[in-house]
């Protein structure tokens, strides 16, 4: 009973991990315009707040995506809430290599269109994040947390942005030196705004440049776990085994099914493994007693009662 337990415990564990690897990473976060801002230029240039409701989050799909209505957004300009600001995205699938953008867009401003020339996938009127020095976007899958970005305390994007570097997979703690920003002044001096002749300006965001096809051996997501599919906490999806793998079988070496078992020839450590550590008796397999002995007929030592060659066979020699 108590071996059951521990599995049925180790399955909720095994199933949590699971859920929050990730086939989809926020890979790019937009702020036009800068607030407050009137008379940072002259009055022949385009306003500040030109395209301050056309902020933006891009979304990249590592894997193929079945249903993408199972992650939302959470934005909070306070460091990170965990409230779910955008329920938005809709009952659609992804291939893997795709973009989704999330706008927000406001009646009576330029929209996400005007300065990027193509329209968002979906709209949020609550993607309300200013930029400044403690925004955070959270990306969440059935509830979990599975990737973040935050301006780190040291990086404002308000009339800037922030694009994740290749190659840099979903991070639940963020780590700055994984993106690449463009970041504006507090006083406004730089501003996304490809209409504005600043020296300081930064160029367009370049939206749709994430890539992961020339990370190495692989184009899905690296993760550590367990790799072998006999274990019980085998992980399809790990690429890397990390020697966390636990088994369960017949333990004790008296009897026969210890040897038959499908883990005595497929775990290559298999004899290094320690009881109720990463091998559990489960209770059902271990039936026979072995008996070993020589099971060739034409050897001296046959024994017809052995059920299983743990002993060494010994042949005459020619012409003795």
């Amino acid at each position: 009973m108590r071996f059951f337990l521990f599995l049925f415990c180790l399955f909720l564990h095994s199933f949590n991990l699971w859920s929050q690897t990730s086939d989809l990473l926020i890979s790019g976060v937009s702020r036009p315009g800068i607030n407050n801002c009137n008379g940072c230029y002259d009055e022949t240039s385009l306003s500040t707040n030109q395209y301050v409701n056309a902020r933006s989050v891009e979304l990249y799909a590592l894997n193929d995506i079945p249903d993408l209505s199972e992650y939302a957004l959470s934005v909070d300009n306070n460091g990170g809430n965990g409230v779910i600001d955008c329920e938005f995205l809709p009952e659609q699938s992804m291939i893997a290599g795709d973009f989704f953008y999330i706008a927000r867009e406001v009646s009576g401003n330029s929209t996400f269109d005007e300065l990027y020339g193509f329209d968002p996938n979906s709209v949020c009127a609550t993607l309300n994040f200013n930029g400044q020095s403690n925004t955070t976007v959270e990306l969440y899958h059935q509830s979990i947390l599975v990737d973040s970005w935050n301006s780190s305390g040291l990086y404002s994007i308000e009339g800037g942005w922030a694009l994740r570097n290749n190659c840099v997979y979903p991070e639940t703690t963020f780590d700055i030196n994984n993106w690449t920003y463009c970041s504006a002044a507090s006083d406004g001096v730089s501003i996304f705004d490809v209409a504005i002749d600043n020296p300081l300006n930064c160029d367009v965001i370049s939206f749709g440049s994430y890539q992961n096809i020339l990370c190495g051996s692989t184009t899905q997501q690296l993760l550590d776990g367990c790799t072998n599919d006999l274990a019980l906490n085998y992980n399809p999806s790990a690429t890397e085994d990390d020697g966390s793998c636990m088994y369960a079988g017949c333990t004790d070496p008296i009897y026969l099914e210890y040897y038959t078992q499908d883990l005595y020839t497929q775990v290559p450590n298999f004899l290094d493994l320690d009881i109720n550590v990463n091998f559990f008796d489960d209770e059902q397999s271990c039936v026979i007693n072995v008996i070993p002995g020589c099971l060739d007929l034409n050897a001296c030592n046959y024994n017809d009662s052995a059920n299983y060659g743990l002993v060494t066979c010994e042949y005459t020699e020619d012409y003795y």
